[in-house]
């Protein structure tokens, strides 16, 4: 890995507070990435997601599609209600 930043503060429009969050060179990078969603309104955005569309509009769309692109098999997403 480059000498990107690995973790960055952000303050999302649709959440309370600031959070900390890996960059995406950082999780692109990763040997192994996992997704952990509950709910099932974090399903059906997932399922959002999943449909073709432009990355800016859904973040997650980024890692969906370079793992496409990259014809990668590191990613596991895991659900729970």
């Amino acid at each position: 890995m480059s000498s990107e930043k690995l973790c960055i503060g952000i303050a999302p429009v649709t959440a309370p507070h600031e959070r900390m969050t890996l960059t995406l060179p950082a999780i692109l990078d990763a040997k192994q990435i996992f997704l952990h969603i509950t709910g099932q309104n974090k399903k059906e955005v997932l399922l959002q997601a999943l449909v073709d569309g432009p990355a800016e509009e859904m973040p997650i769309r980024f890692i969906l599609q370079h793992q496409a692109k990259e014809q990668k098999q590191n990613f596991s997403i895991y659900w729970a209600q």
